[in-house]
């Protein structure tokens, strides 16, 4: 039994075995382990925001297009009143 930080690591003896030491190399994999437990709630956080930014991306593209359509025909209304005016 040793400590890692604020861990305790315990490394038990196959039957038969007497008591085992814990070793450099198993301290190292614990940390290893440790490291990609956390790093892999880091992804997952980094994943879900990752795809909030695309849905806003794409909800501002849809109301970007929508204001295009808008814009369009506002100028199309203004262009035909021009027009209607330079026939009066």
């Amino acid at each position: 039994m040793c400590s890692v930080g604020d861990d305790i690591v315990v490394k038990f003896a196959k039957e038969g075995e007497k008591s085992i030491s814990v070793t450099e190399v198993d301290k190292g994999i614990f940390q290893l382990e440790r490291n990609e437990k956390s790093l892999e709630g880091v992804i997952q956080t980094l994943e879900m925001e990752k795809e909030n930014a695309l849905q806003k991306v794409k909800s501002c593209l849809k109301e970007q297009k929508k204001l295009s359509v808008r814009l369009l025909f506002v100028i199309q209304y203004i262009l035909m009143g021009f027009t209607l005016s330079l026939r009066m």
